[in-house]
């Protein structure tokens, strides 16, 4: 499907019904589905990417990387080409950050939690998940420059916006492979 990365607004589904490995939707702005992610169909820490839920076509890979660091590489199947990479970061005050790297793993994006409920929630109950009623903000920087906003309410729905990023300066498969990630996380507990 040609137009898969050309919005500007995505909303990513994780299927709730699921109980070991989970699986993602993501939608465009008319509620289409483009993409849809499946653990289930891979033995290990990848995470294949598929044009649709028949699974026939893979379109991207995300493939956690064997250093100890949280680092995803992402690769583009049908180009055959890696594309960067999703870590996550350690900060202060419990916040969470993720950290968008292009080919070579330098910074081009980065991903910083706002909010304080989800924070306060980890620093009292550190070895439990952040519940669902809790919104999650995240906000993307290239520099000092807001491009992508990311939203995720309920646990399972999260919204991206890329709206900010006029110049199409973040990669929207990056984008797209890095909210997979983030509504995924808490299966690994990485």
């Amino acid at each position: 499907m040609p137009g898969q990365f050309e919005h500007n607004r995505y909303t990513v589904r994780k299927k709730k019904f699921r109980s070991r490995n989970e699986a993602v939707s993501v939608y465009d702005p008319d509620g289409q589905l483009l993409l849809y992610a499946d653990e289930k169909a891979s033995e290990t820490l990848n995470i294949p990417v598929f044009a649709d839920e028949s699974m026939k076509e893979q379109v991207m890979s995300v493939i956690l990387s064997g250093t100890p660091t949280n680092l995803f590489d992402v690769f583009d199947t049908v180009r055959q080409e890696k594309i960067g990479a999703v870590e996550r970061a350690l900060t202060p005050l419990l916040r969470e950050r993720w950290i968008v790297k292009d080919v070579n793993y330098e910074e081009t994006v980065a991903l910083k939690e706002s909010g304080m409920l989800a924070p306060l929630y980890r620093l009292c109950f550190p070895h439990k998940d952040v519940p669902a009623f809790i919104v999650r903000r995240y906000r993307g920087y290239a520099g000092r420059k807001r491009i992508c906003r990311l939203k995720q309410r309920l646990g399972y729905i999260m919204r991206v916006d890329l709206s900010d990023d006029a110049g199409r300066f973040f990669d929207r498969r990056l984008a797209i492979a890095a909210a997979i990630i983030i509504a995924l996380k808490e299966l690994h507990s990485l």
